[in-house]
């Protein structure tokens, strides 16, 4: 048996969504936590490189009170993460993490609400429930940078809604509505593609090769990119499979609202090609990249899907 310094590490960032991280882990230390259940330490990290300095091997759970991005942000510095055990309270504007995981688990999105994301935490931790989900490798092939995804790689306007509203935060989910907006808006006056080679291999075995404007690109590993977002409804976090959405020209400005208003219900892939496939690569040539919701330089990269390689709380 392994001896723990504490049961649990909630790594705080104060900083994520409505900045108020620090009172959610309050509320579910005084609802859910006892002192005499559960040893825990809290790390509030104010910065990037402050996540490094957790000794993972201290703890039997590290449970981030934050967004996707600090999840993904802490990812980066574990070389064996198959050796971690995750769980989180979130207070980012997506939180596709924990969506994503309940409505595998429940089958729906209607009930979720933070008591029932406590109470599931809470139960999970105490019945040590948890579930290996699939992760991806993410190959830069230009700069040879590996990072690890959990979520998404997208590439084109949803990475431009995404990121773009980093500034309207505290607005919480809203914030995806007016980048919406705002990026029509643009598509329609100007044009907003990204010209890019795409390259997968199909469930046949096939390797297709499409070079052309793209008005829409992602690739998703979770249905959930936040809680009003199922960007992909068949994905499941187990199946081995990356889930590819993409939209090439000629296509109109009226089907790109159709898939941003499609995308709350996951209705939006009968506007565009939906596959799977465990490998891809993508060879854009102007963008920028939106990983997990966190902002990186474009070059070509190439995907692979880590099956079953993160074990969380669920």
């Amino acid at each position: 048996m392994i001896n723990y310094k504490k049961e649990i590490c909630y790594i705080v960032n104060p900083n994520s969504g409505q900045k108020n991280s620090i009172n959610l882990l309050d509320k579910f230390n005084k609802i859910y936590s006892k002192t005499d259940e559960l040893s825990y330490e809290i790390f509030i990290t104010n910065r990037v490189n402050d996540i490094k300095d957790i000794n993972i091997k201290n703890y039997k759970y590290l449970i981030f009170v934050g967004g996707d991005g600090t999840i993904s942000t802490f990812l980066q510095y574990v070389k064996d993460i198959e050796f971690i055990t995750i769980g989180t309270i979130p207070s980012g504007s997506g939180n596709a993490l924990s969506y994503s995981l309940l409505f595998d688990k429940l089958k729906t999105t209607k009930k979720i609400n933070d008591d029932l994301i406590y109470l599931n935490l809470y139960n999970a931790i105490i019945n040590n429930t948890t579930k290996k989900i699939d992760t991806l490798k993410v190959s830069f092939l230009d700069s040879k940078k590996e990072i690890t995804s959990f979520l998404f790689v997208a590439c084109g306007i949803f990475s431009n809604i995404d990121l773009d509203t980093e500034w309207l935060r505290f607005l919480g989910s809203f914030r995806f509505i007016l980048g919406a907006i705002y990026e029509l808006i643009k598509y329609m006056i100007f044009g907003n593609n990204i010209y890019a080679e795409l390259e997968y291999v199909d469930q046949n075995n096939n390797l297709i090769r499409i070079e052309n404007s793209f008005a829409f690109f992602m690739a998703n590993n979770l249905s959930h990119t936040s809680s009003s977002s199922m960007t992909s409804p068949l994905s499941k976090p187990d199946d081995g499979y990356i889930y590819l959405a993409y939209l090439t020209e000629p296509t109109t400005t009226l089907n790109l609202l159709y898939i941003l208003l499609g995308l709350d219900s996951g209705l939006f892939i009968t506007n565009l090609k939906y596959i799977k496939t465990k490998w891809f690569k993508f060879s854009p040539i102007n963008g920028k990249y939106d990983i997990d919701g966190e902002k990186y330089d474009i070059e070509p990269i190439e995907v692979n899907i880590k099956p079953k390689s993160l074990k969380v709380l669920v």
